[in-house]
């Protein structure tokens, strides 16, 4: 690799979440490329330990709704752009540490267990308007 340009070689491939979480410790950024997604889970799990997010926007992924930060999306197929976001975050340490820590803990409001009170609630409030 050229001096200057990249310090590791990047890594590109699936993993399970105690692998990532490890990856996730020792990185910087997490840059998230799809521009079809149908999940967005590696990118939660990786945010939640605090990694600051750079993620494709497109039409046919919503992944970018976990960007807490403009300057944490890009649009899809734009790799200057893409570019520019990672210059930005490298360049910027003490924003990207602030940033990092509005993303520990994200994920828990996509939790089953969140989810499963939000729908029993919703159940009992239309339960409850119906026998009005």
């Amino acid at each position: 690799m050229k001096k200057g340009i990249l310090k590791y070689e990047p890594i590109f491939g699936f993993m399970d979440l105690p692998t990532l979480q490890n990856y996730a410790a020792t990185s910087d950024l997490f840059v998230h490329c799809a521009f079809i997604e149908v999940e967005g889970l590696s990118c939660m799990e990786a945010i939640q330990t605090g990694l600051v997010p750079i993620i494709a926007k497109g039409r046919l992924t919503a992944t970018s709704q976990f960007a807490l930060n403009p300057e944490s999306t890009y649009q899809a197929r734009k790799p200057k752009l893409l570019a520019r976001r990672i210059d930005y975050w490298l360049s910027h340490e003490k924003e990207r540490k602030e940033e990092a820590l509005k993303y520990v803990g994200l994920g828990e409001k996509y939790n089953i267990d969140y989810s499963i009170k939000a729908i029993i609630k919703m159940f009992e409030d239309a339960i409850t308007m119906a026998n009005k």
